[in-house]
This record gives structure tokens, C-alpha cells and sequence, in this order.
């Protein structure tokens, strides 16, 4: 059942901005971890595009599909309240009164994703600029 209101998991202080706490043991393997951080940060704002355009078209199928996908990547970075946003978006694509929250909804996803793109591209040129201290190529 979708609610019509944002509201979401309890924001905890001190809270770790993103974990891979849903990885387990590969948590460990840094390459592994790498590879995670890049595909979110390539994939993440297209998706979110490909979401928005489906919401602008009110392809309400396209819509359940693309916030399916998306609540799969930011699982793997335990981000919840990203979670609770999409499982409302991945509900609400059935129901015509829940649709006109769409828009709110996105804005809140992109406002809640924003800071963990920026640690994670920050993270990873800091990563390769420790890797070659000249910096990149």
C-alpha cells in the first residue's frame, strides 16, 4: 500500500552516509567495492533521467519498472529512505491518486541521492588520484 506523504525510515545521527552492508563478504574485496561505486555513480543519474521522463509521459508501466531498478542499486548502498521513495513511486504507478505524487516524490529521491554521487565521485578521483600521485591522465 503506498502513503501518500514522504515520510520515511528514521534518519539516525551519525549515521554512515551509504554502507554495502547488502554485500556481505565482497564488502571486503576493495576492487569489488570500486566496481559497485563506479556502476552507481554511471548508472544512478541515468536512470533517475529515464525515471523522470517516464513520470513526464505518465508511463505508469515504465515507471514501476525504472523505480524497481533503482530500489535494486541503492540496496546495494543500504540508502534507505531512497528506498522507501521508490518502493511508494514502484505502488503508486497502479493508482491514479497516488500519481499526482510523483514529482514530490522524485525531487526528494534526487535531493537524498545528490550528497552520496558527490562522496562517491569524490571517493573515486581521490582513489585514482592516491593511485597516480601526477593526478589523472
Amino acid at each position: 500500500m503506498y502513503h501518500s506523504h514522504a515520510a520515511g525510515p528514521p534518519c539516525e545521527e551519525n549515521a554512515p552516509l551509504y554502507h554495502f552492508a547488502a554485500l556481505g563478504r565482497l564488502a571486503d574485496d576493495p576492487a569489488f567495492v570500486c566496481k559497485i561505486k563506479q556502476v552507481f555513480l554511471q548508472d544512478t543519474p541515468v536512470r533517475l533521467a529515464g525515471l523522470e521522463a517516464a513520470i513526464a509521459a505518465a508511463n505508469w508501466c515504465l515507471v514501476a519498472r525504472e523505480a524497481h531498478s533503482l530500489k535494486s542499486m541503492m540496496g546495494l548502498l543500504g540508502l534507505l529512505l531512497p528506498i522507501h521513495l521508490l518502493r511508494q513511486m514502484e505502488q503508486a504507478a497502479d493508482s491514479r491518486p497516488a500519481q499526482q505524487h510523483m514529482s514530490t516524490w522524485l525531487r526528494c529521491l534526487r535531493l537524498s541521492v545528490a550528497p552520496v554521487l558527490l562522496a562517491l565521485h569524490n571517493e573515486l578521483r581521490a582513489g585514482s588520484s592516491a593511485a597516480n600521485p601526477l593526478g589523472p591522465a
